[in-house]
């Protein structure tokens, strides 16, 4: 009788563990060491503070389990659009041009989306020479988001 106790217990835990995983989010400034690591696809979500659909496309991600499969095949990335950091990506120095007091679109962000006016969300697949493969700028609801990261290899 206990040996099954513990057989359930051991089952039941590494089910919790499972059913409450997070998917892991690499800061931006780290892309370019882990690369170097491990080159795989980056899958970023450029987002700011103060945009609510962001902050429900950051939940939607975090509750995917198609997600949470896939994730191992790509880093995943949320940029805050508006960051004041000043951030070293494909081997460059990107500084912020905000004042301290007034946030503005970080230079990052012109960099990512080239001519295209920033629009939040917005999600960019790039490939491991930081090339982008996909951009959509708007919410991404959560059955094209499966579809997104089940095509990323």
């Amino acid at each position: 009788m206990f040996l099954k106790q513990k057989i359930l217990l051991v089952i039941f835990s590494f089910w919790m563990s499972f059913g409450f995983s997070q998917v892991k989010v690499n800061a931006i400034s780290e892309i370019d060491s882990l690369l170097r690591i491990q080159p795989k696809p980056i899958l970023i979500l450029l987002s700011t503070d103060w945009c609510s659909y962001c902050k429900v496309q950051k939940k939607l991600v975090q509750k995917s389990e198609g997600f949470k499969i896939k994730a191992s095949n790509f880093y995943y990335v949320e940029f805050d659009a508006e960051s004041t950091d000043d951030i070293i990506f494909n081997g460059k120095m990107i500084k912020t041009s905000s004042k301290k007091n007034r946030k503005q679109t970080h230079e990052l962000t012109f960099y990512l989306l080239g001519n295209s006016k920033p629009i939040y969300p917005t999600w960019l697949l790039l490939d491991s020479g930081y090339n982008v493969l996909f951009k959509h700028q708007g919410f991404l609801k959560p059955k094209f988001l499966d579809e997104l990261v089940e095509k990323i290899y």
